[in-house]
């Protein structure tokens, strides 16, 4: 039995289903290898390739710092919630790490000093292999969108409407995460989100009035790892039922929330694009005589009825 963890450490989240052997090794030795003391949790959500297997080919030593919860395959939610209840409530600082990413060294260390001076919530720049950009260089984040920290590498106080920017679009990659846990100490992810259920985390922190930070440095790698939507480009199989969870988001958006006016119209107008794109994508299945997710699109048609209106104007639109 690992020895009960540091106070002082961090609590580290990775959920794991992977098929390809060294991934999860390689994202705990990251995480083992920072210069802050860390508490592991790894739950193996039913993957393919055992978490025990991986963990095994890290020396004796690291693994004391690491817990393994294994259960049956419920989605990358449920994976990281069983983890946040795995962590005990004496550690406050709270990360998340996917298994297929790593982090650079000196991650926490930065996270840590940006929480030391009043943030509650961290996260850094992230590229993913093969990208040309950065997450940020996308999503228009330098150093003009906060204040300089004194204390810290390349680190920012975030100035901005953080939950504005998440919402119409998240700078925030989860595997630079780090938050304060007392902020909303019984805050979840939502299981019935697939692929957004960590924005609406992020949306959720900053509803609690999340004062928070961020690095311009790289500080992760993003790896290529398992992908529930892998493929989901636009006319794909996959396209659907990706468009069934960015539809079913947005709908729960102002359900949660209290919107602005200006964030309101946005939100709407954006679930307008959805079902058109959703439309789009079936027909051009239906034409080419794709395989068609009929579960999917069964779903997306009762949640947003008005898709049968879409679906009648798209050939207009395309002038087909």
């Amino acid at each position: 039995m690992p020895p009960a963890p540091n106070p002082s450490a961090v609590g580290v989240v990775i959920p794991y289903y992977q098929r390809r052997a060294g991934l999860l090794a390689r994202a705990v030795a990251s995480a083992l290898e920072q210069e802050d003391a860390v508490f592991v949790v790894v739950v193996d959500d039913g993957s393919p390739l055992p978490a025990r297997d991986e963990l095994v080919t890290l020396p004796e030593a690291a693994r004391a710092h690491v817990k393994l919860i294994e259960q049956k395959n419920a989605g990358v939610a449920a994976a990281r919630n069983a983890a946040l209840d795995a962590i005990p409530e004496t550690i406050e600082w709270i990360a998340f790490l996917d298994s297929d990413d790593a982090w650079r060294p000196g991650h926490l260390a930065n996270a840590r000093a940006a929480l030391r001076q009043g943030a509650d919530l961290y996260f850094a720049d992230h590229k993913r292999e093969g990208a040309n950009l950065s997450r940020f260089a996308e999503c228009g984040i330098d150093a003009n969108a906060g204040e300089k920290l004194p204390e810290g590498k390349n680190l920012y106080r975030f100035t901005g409407d953080l939950f504005a920017t998440v919402l119409r679009k998240s700078p925030v990659g989860t595997s630079t995460v780090v938050f304060r846990r007392s902020l909303a100490p019984d805050l979840r992810f939502r299981r019935e989100l697939f692929g957004a259920e960590d924005t609406m985390f992020w949306l959720t922190l900053a509803h609690h009035g999340a004062q928070s930070a961020f690095s311009l440095e790289e500080e992760a790698d993003y790896g290529w790892g398992v992908n529930i939507f892998a493929g989901a480009g636009w006319g794909s199989p996959t396209s659907l039922r990706l468009l069934v969870n960015v539809a079913a988001f947005h709908r729960m958006v102002p359900e949660i929330f209290p919107l602005p006016p200006d964030l309101a119209a946005w939100n709407a107008n954006w679930r307008r694009q959805v079902r058109r794109d959703f439309a789009l994508s079936f027909l051009h299945l239906l034409r080419q005589r794709k395989k068609i997710d009929w579960r999917s699109a069964w779903r997306f048609l009762r949640a947003e009825p008005a898709l049968l209106a879409d679906l009648a104007a798209a050939p207009l639109r395309r002038g087909r």
